[in-house]
């Protein structure tokens, strides 16, 4: 490159460093209005039992336990019995993972690609839509993603102690945290291993003790939790009410799933990222850019979450896929700097610009949208206090009113709210019973049926709040 020392001297990357910093922190202190959302509802209500509670029962109630590890709900409650239940704090718990995120992404990058690249790879990072969404949104998958890059580079140091460490954290986060084990011990073994591709064939050099005991602490302590909850509830890791979520696949649902995966790993922008890798992969100049480390750990993540995804019935979001999103934009960086300075320029422009347009990327009702993982879901929380303040001022039964996640989700969860009111659920009982409907695109839930009813002349459009691509609207149902 004729420019090769550009980026050393006009930015260097202490000053990436120092702006990522102040990123990551200008986000979460805009963020501390937002309340909890999606999925993050149930983490409230567990972060609450244990708070009320005063940590005496490590179980939570039956009608919001999951089967997951209690580690992130004990974390939030004891940062709340420090500083105060709030917004405020939750989102502030958040911000040292974010930060972590930053610094061992930043590590990883430095041991795969060289320094003209890495600005690059922090810049998409910044951009990457779902990361960035899950950072505003203050998401436990950050400390997923976290504890998963620490795992990475304490491996790569050969610090086993911290490696040890790390998993253990994984695996008390959730049972998805747990599962990334798999893939990492792939690569663990991978990277102890002599390969020849030519002849599709691995040789373990030899089994070494650093090969196996860091995974000894993970396991014995799943083990013990599995354990104690079968002896506490009858079950363990999946409760009777979800096993129709996580029971096996038919074969026809087994190749949309295959579908999904390949369709949220490229979505709100991220074809571009993928097409640029593949069209590396054909050209021998472009592909021995790619670290071999690097290549193993994507390709094993890539095998996991397939076999481990596409069997089961479980919906799958776009946010489980944030490590691999994280893993392409660092190998990405590189291959674009190895194009002329014009060029890079000009694909690092177009890259930026579809990666931030793809946040406003909206598909028709009937189809997932993905709302937690990108920016277009912003708009709702305005909209939802809004519309919350017409059926107050309306004196609107919310007993009588029915609708769907993320819709129903109780103030007193999301907000923080001292009172609480319920919405009732939409298909709990048949849909015309309900006087009101609250519905919204942001609830994937409402069937094409029952749109269409709610437009036709057996209801009335009470009041409609839009913002963006997002609208909330509340129905009478007609005598």
């Amino acid at each position: 490159m004729s420019q090769i020392g550009y980026l050393k001297a006009s930015k260097p990357i202490s000053f990436f460093l120092i702006i990522g910093i102040l990123f990551y922190v200008a986000i979460s202190l805009l963020s501390t209005s937002i309340p909890f959302f999606w999925d993050m509802v149930e983490f409230s209500r567990i972060s609450q039992f244990y708070y009320s509670g005063n940590f005496k029962q490590l179980i939570v109630p039956e009608i919001i336990d999951s089967g997951h590890p209690p580690l992130f709900g004990i974390y939030l409650a004891v940062c709340w019995k420090i500083f105060g239940k709030s917004l405020f704090i939750f989102h502030l718990s958040i911000l040292p993972f974010m930060l972590g995120v930053f610094w061992q992404y930043y590590k990883l990058a430095k041991k795969w690609i060289s320094p003209r690249s890495i600005p690059l790879a922090l810049i998409l990072l910044w951009i990457e839509p779902t990361y960035l969404t899950q950072c505003i949104l203050g998401s436990m998958d950050i400390l997923i993603v976290y504890f998963f890059l620490l795992a990475i580079n304490s491996l790569l140091e050969k610090k086993l102690m911290l490696y040890a460490l790390s998993l253990v954290f994984l695996s008390l986060l959730s049972l998805r945290g747990f599962l990334l084990i798999f893939p990492i011990g792939l690569y663990h073994l991978i990277s102890h291993s002599e390969y020849k591709i030519n002849k599709l064939f691995f040789k373990i050099n030899r089994i070494k003790s650093g090969l196996i005991w860091p995974y000894i602490p993970a396991l014995v302590l799943i083990i013990i939790w599995g354990t104690y909850h079968w002896h506490q509830t009858g079950w363990a890791f999946s409760p009777p009410s979800r096993w129709e979520h996580r029971s096996l696949a038919s074969p026809e649902r087994i190749f949309r799933n295959s579908i999904y995966i390949i369709w949220k790993m490229a979505d709100f922008g991220r074809i571009c990222l993928w097409v640029l890798f593949l069209f590396a992969c054909t050209k021998k100049e472009l592909f021995r850019k790619i670290s071999h480390s690097w290549l193993w750990l994507f390709l094993c993540c890539l095998f996991f979450f397939f076999i481990s995804m596409t069997p089961l019935t479980n919906p799958i979001g776009h946010r489980y896929f944030m490590i691999i999103y994280l893993l392409l934009s660092i190998e990405i960086s590189e291959i674009i700097m190895s194009f002329s300075w014009n060029k890079s320029i000009w694909i690092s422009s177009c890259i930026a610009l579809l990666l931030l347009s793809g946040n406003f990327i909206l598909y028709p009702e009937k189809f997932g949208n993905g709302w937690d993982s990108s920016l277009k879901c912003l708009p709702y929380f305005k909209l939802k206090e809004q519309m919350h303040i017409y059926i107050k001022n309306h004196d609107i039964d919310t007993h009588k009113t029915g609708s769907a996640f993320p819709l129903r989700a109780n103030p007193s969860y999301t907000n923080l709210l001292d009172k609480s009111y319920g919405i009732g659920d939409k298909d709990s009982i048949p849909f015309q019973n309900y006087s009101y409907i609250l519905q919204s695109n942001v609830c994937n839930l409402f069937s094409e049926k029952q749109i269409q009813l709610l437009h036709s002349k057996k209801y009335q459009e009470l009041a409609r709040y839009q913002s963006g691509q997002v609208y909330l609207s509340l129905y009478k149902k007609l005598e």
